[in-house]
C-alpha cells in the first residue's frame, strides 16, 4: 500500500535562524568572582559569598581582588 507523505512545516533545525557560533555570544560569560579558597569555605560552611571571602582573607589564604 502506498502512502502519500507530505511536509507541511519547515524543518526545525533551520540554519538561517542561528548561525554556527552566534549563540555563544548570547551567553554572558564572567570570571569567578571569588577565589578557590572562598568557594571551598562557602561550600563547606554554607556561608554567603561575602562571608566566605572574608573568612578566607582572615585565614591568610590567597584571595583575588575584584
Amino acid at each position: 500500500m502506498k502512502r502519500k507523505v507530505t511536509r507541511r512545516h519547515r524543518a526545525r533545525n533551520d540554519n538561517d535562524l542561528l548561525p554556527l557560533f552566534a549563540w555563544a555570544d548570547a551567553f554572558r560569560q564572567r570570571p569567578w568572582a571569588r577565589s578557590l579558597a572562598a568557594r571551598e569555605i562557602q561550600r563547606r560552611g554554607a556561608y554567603p559569598p561575602s562571608t566566605a571571602t572574608l573568612y578566607a582573607r582572615l585565614a591568610g589564604l590567597h584571595v583575588e581582588e575584584d
